[in-house]
């Protein structure tokens, strides 16, 4: 270990030769970095991006949602699993999902951001009852707006990468997401990647394609971020080629 560090130290020294002789400034930021703010994300669901969800929707709906009982008066679910798995496209399918409009008399989405700011949340759910006319009340009537007027039988779901959250709101066992198989992966990728039938005419790329997604882990996120950068790209081999031999 002694001889390593001091290769690492003399390597350094070499370094900073270097930066004098090509005058190179040291420059230090001191600004305060924020924290990055989340984007809103709507409810709204377009289906034809949804592959491979339909089990965890059944036994969400139906083991939880749908049961009376399960969690106690108002209950909580978190969906849990790592970023770019799909835990809120999951929850804008349960949201709308027929059976849910027909058991709930309301409903409720809230896009929280990484700094929770409780006051906003409270307010963007009396919004999203259409009641913009209580937004100056104070915390404290706000919460007894909303928790005291919950109905027995009322369901919660959040979505969370981390397991602390789960276990401390939730009310129930969390359920932990998993990524989607290759063969799911695949035809997301499909989907996006070529127009309608397209492609039949390029066996090729979908040979390269196959091969893409398997670097995708099973990452909804991954697959469609792929999949969107070589849409109407079918004429360049090349560069499909270059993604999937890409190691970032």
């Amino acid at each position: 270990m002694g001889h390593k560090v001091k290769e690492l130290r003399e390597g350094l020294d070499e370094i900073a030769v270097e930066r004098s002789k090509i005058h190179l400034t040291e420059l230090v930021d001191n600004r305060l970095v924020g924290r990055i703010k989340r984007e809103m994300i709507d409810s709204l669901l377009r289906t034809s991006n949804v592959i491979g969800r339909e089990s965890d929707k059944e036994i969400l709906v139906n083991k939880f949602l749908l049961d009376p009982i399960m969690g106690g008066d108002i209950s909580m679910i978190p969906i849990v699993g790592i970023g770019g798995l799909g835990k809120t496209t999951l929850a804008k399918v349960l949201y709308n999902d027929e059976r849910v409009d027909k058991h709930f008399d309301v409903k409720i989405w809230v896009c929280v951001s990484e700094s929770v700011e409780k006051e906003q949340i409270i307010v963007s759910m009396l919004k999203s009852l259409a009641l913009q006319n209580r937004g100056n009340l104070d915390p404290d009537q706000l919460q007894k707006d909303l928790l005291e007027g919950g109905a027995a039988g009322s369901k919660d779901i959040v979505t969370t990468c981390w397991i602390s959250v789960a276990t401390t709101i939730g009310t129930v066992s969390s359920y932990d997401l998993k990524g989607l198989s290759h063969e799911q992966c695949f035809s997301l990728f499909m989907n996006l990647a070529f127009r309608k039938r397209e492609e039949d005419f390029h066996p090729h790329l979908k040979t390269i394609g196959y091969d893409i997604v398997k670097k995708c882990g099973g990452l909804p996120l991954a697959v469609k971020t792929l999949g969107t950068l070589l849409y109407l790209k079918t004429d360049y081999e090349r560069y499909w080629e270059f993604v999937r031999d890409n190691e970032i």
